[in-house]
């Protein structure tokens, strides 16, 4: 029987993917749990979730109980949504973290100058992207890491396009991934992304495939031009030349707007700007949505009660002739000005 699960699911199975904490994960699955079709043809997978929030919650349980101090690689999720850095010694992830945000970061021309998660938060387009900087990612990398990158949104895979041994950066890293069961694929487009049917057995399957685009830094560097065509060549040879690849420089403050641009397409974010009756949006303080997340999505942001007490409201945008009234299910495109009234 089809299991017809609806998009509040897949949303919440989203989140679960994502989350940081048991706290979010727990919530998560609730959320799974309630929006989950109940009939004969998703039994098994409602069996799998409430499997997963036992041991969950008796996990958390455990810490509580013993008073366990939360582990110094657990960042609070802050933002529209989460970016995490991910390459060799020296690629410059540090220096991109601190010319990017206000994180307070060490940058150096030696390696290793990273030694645990540093987190900043970026702004573009009025939206605030959470992005942390890991220690470089090797085969003796701590196992910490892995969790970390499992928290993210979007993976940036940063390499030194200008370095001698790019080969040997490539090789390694992509034996890294694979000895830990990690996927990188390319950002799916909204057009483009299908609601594959879930089954019991790949419920949570894809907790090891997070979306990534490649980052060729130091394009300001000489050696870029000559190494770069080498460089497409090396990452086609460990299967990595599906990823979307953008050239960047760090230091130089090159393209820094194009990958942001490319981030918020591959995230599929849009803003929706809010104002009361009679008053103007605030255009410096948009909330950041995913496409096709609806009016109900944009109350929830707010607040739960607000979306539960809505009747409806007026939408001036794209798809809307002026202050239109619309219902719960309307889709939010980007720029829309929201007037809610509840």
């Amino acid at each position: 029987m089809p299991a017809n699960l609806t998009p509040e699911f897949y949303k919440a199975r989203e989140i679960f993917h994502r989350a940081s904490t048991p706290e979010e994960k727990i919530a998560a699955l609730q959320e799974m749990l309630r929006t989950i079709p109940k009939h004969k043809g998703t039994d098994k997978m409602q069996a799998n979730i409430k499997k997963q929030l036992s041991k969950l919650k008796l996990e958390s349980q455990k810490q509580i109980s013993q008073g366990k101090q939360k582990p110094f690689w657990i960042i609070e999720k802050q933002g529209a949504a989460r970016i995490v850095l991910v390459g060799p010694p020296n690629s410059g992830k540090s220096q991109f973290l601190k010319s990017v945000s206000n994180a307070n970061t060490e940058v150096a021309n030696y390696p290793y100058t990273t030694q645990k998660p540093i987190p900043g938060m970026a702004l573009h387009k009025h939206v605030q992207i959470q992005i942390i900087d890991l220690p470089p990612y090797t085969l003796s990398s701590p196992g910490w890491m892995n969790d970390v990158i499992r928290t993210s949104d979007l993976i940036l895979l940063f390499f030194d396009v200008s370095s001698d041994n790019i080969l040997t950066q490539i090789e390694q890293l992509n034996e890294t991934l694979i000895s830990n069961n990690l996927k990188l694929a390319p950002p799916l487009k909204a057009n483009n992304r299908d609601q594959e049917l879930i089954e019991e057995e790949n419920l949570f399957e894809d907790a090891n495939t997070r979306e990534a685009y490649i980052v060729a830094n130091k394009c300001d560097k000489t050696k870029f031009n000559e190494i770069y065509e080498l460089f497409i060549e090396f990452l086609s040879m460990v299967e990595l030349n599906n990823l979307p690849i953008i050239k960047i420089s760090s230091k130089e403050n090159v393209h820094i707007d194009t990958l942001f641009d490319e981030i918020f397409d591959g995230l599929q974010i849009i803003r929706a700007f809010t104002k009361a009756p009679g008053k103007e949006p605030k255009y410096t303080e948009p909330v950041a949505l995913r496409k096709g997340d609806t009016l109900f999505d944009l109350a929830m942001i707010i607040h739960k009660d607000f979306a539960n007490n809505l009747k409806y409201a007026r939408v001036w945008g794209s798809n809307t002739y002026e202050g239109q009234k619309v219902s719960k299910d309307y889709i939010i495109c980007d720029k829309d000005i929201v007037e809610f009234h509840i």
